[in-house]
């Protein structure tokens, strides 16, 4: 906030108040017919008002107030993290995007934000915010780290096929099982990953690499004769 801007119109000798969308700013009068305004913090998107002794008057349309992304914290994680975004304008968010989808998001004040990284979203997008006067983007990009839910079998012979099961799993580079690298496997989709079990593979947890970082799963493979 702290934008000035001219206001144009008559009648303004006497002004005692101006407001952005109902939120009081600091203005100077300088004539009948113009006067300047500084947008306050807290300003909503909404008709700008000028108040004198004997009536209000509001301008013909809004004055859009553009929401602004300032960070957000942290800056990376997993689906279904919650991430704290600070700005300037948030009052009116009408939604939220993470990785280029959709987040749950909670408004805790006009700076500050909280919202979830929602399944599907993609490693390496800003983190935008909409409300009725735009879209504000953030400068730095969040990085969604892959993870693994669940996989099955969970044991098996040499040449097993395994059902990895987790997200953001688009992009793979690598799975081991024990850490021994899987010589076939295949991204399904962003949720899903099929590969053999390995000639040399061991008991141990099994592995996805993305470009985003590597998730392991929390249980073993055991690697059977």
């Amino acid at each position: 906030m702290g934008a000035k801007i001219g206001i144009l119109g008559q009648g303004f000798t006497g002004t005692t108040g101006v407001s952005f969308g109902g939120v009081n700013a600091a203005f100077t009068n300088i004539s009948d017919t113009y006067m300047t305004a500084t947008v306050p913090t807290g300003a909503l998107t909404g008709a700008v008002t000028v108040t004198t002794f004997t009536s209000s008057m509001k301008s013909n349309r809004n004055f859009l107030v553009k929401p602004q992304v300032k960070s957000f914290s942290p800056a990376s994680g997993i689906v279904g993290t919650t991430v704290t975004i600070t700005g300037v304008s948030l009052t009116q968010t009408g939604s939220v995007s993470i990785g280029g989808k959709s987040a749950v998001f909670t408004k805790n004040s006009d700076t500050q934000l909280t919202a979830t990284v929602p399944a599907g979203a993609k490693t390496g997008a800003p983190i935008s915010v909409a409300t009725a006067g735009g879209v504000g983007a953030s400068t730095a990009k969040f990085v969604v780290d892959p993870s693994i839910a669940s996989f099955s079998p969970t044991s098996g012979p040499v040449g097993t096929a395994v059902t990895i099961i987790g997200n953001t799993f688009t992009g793979t580079t690598k799975v081991t099982f024990g850490g021994v690298a899987a010589t076939s496997y295949q991204v399904i989709n962003d949720t899903k990953v099929d590969a053999l079990v390995p000639s040399g593979a061991v008991t141990g947890p099994v592995a996805v690499t993305t470009a985003a970082g590597t998730a392991t799963s929390t249980s073993k493979f055991t690697v059977t004769p």
